[in-house]
């Protein structure tokens, strides 16, 4: 690939940090498909699987979106059926990028805006299914990316994925939550 660019970097670390069987990236599809465009009301989004060969380089995540499929080769396959049962803990990873719906559009007379962060929780009673971790790569001020990593309660217990990993230590700024119930990882670039 001729690039790569700061969120292949972040979302292929992310996802090996997640140690989980298959990992989704949530991908926004316009400009990528013929039927989504810039003008476009709506969200039109698509979510590319992959497997932990699919994501060993932030060069592999930018030729699947480039190419609109996961890049590994030999090509990875999907996991069956049977697959999806033999995954620890039937568990999955989700990565998305909210940072360019960060916008100056929302103005409050009076009102400055000072902070801004995703809010999500890993529950598979929420409609999630079995995504028990999760990175968001967002904006939390103008100018700035910051990443938030959620993971869903006993990941902290099993030693596993990204509650098991120090909290992004290539961030300057960074600060781990943990509770019982989850961990919640903030950090932040300029």
């Amino acid at each position: 690939v001729p690039y790569v660019s700061t969120n292949d970097c972040v979302t292929s670390a992310i996802m090996r940090a997640m140690d989980v069987g298959v990992v989704g990236m949530a991908v926004d599809l316009r400009g990528r498909v013929p039927a989504a465009t810039a003008t476009d009301a709506g969200n039109y989004e698509d979510v590319i699987l992959y497997r932990e060969r699919d994501y060993e380089t932030p060069s592999l995540i930018r030729e699947s979106l480039t190419n609109m499929k996961r890049a590994a080769q030999p090509p990875t396959a999907l996991p069956s059926a049977t697959d999806w049962l033999r995954l620890p803990d039937h568990t999955i990873g989700l990565v998305t990028n909210w940072v360019t719906s960060y916008g100056d559009d929302l103005v409050l007379p009076g009102c400055k805006q000072r902070l801004h962060l995703p809010m999500f929780e890993c529950k598979p009673e929420l409609g999630m299914g079995s995504i028990t971790q999760m990175g968001v790569i967002f904006a939390p001020r103008k100018g700035e990316t910051g990443l938030l990593l959620f993971a869903a309660p006993g990941c902290a217990s099993r030693g596993r994925g990204i509650s098991g990993t120090p909290c992004c230590p290539c961030a300057p700024r960074s600060t781990a939550t943990r509770t019982r119930q989850s961990t919640t990882c903030t950090c932040t670039w300029r």
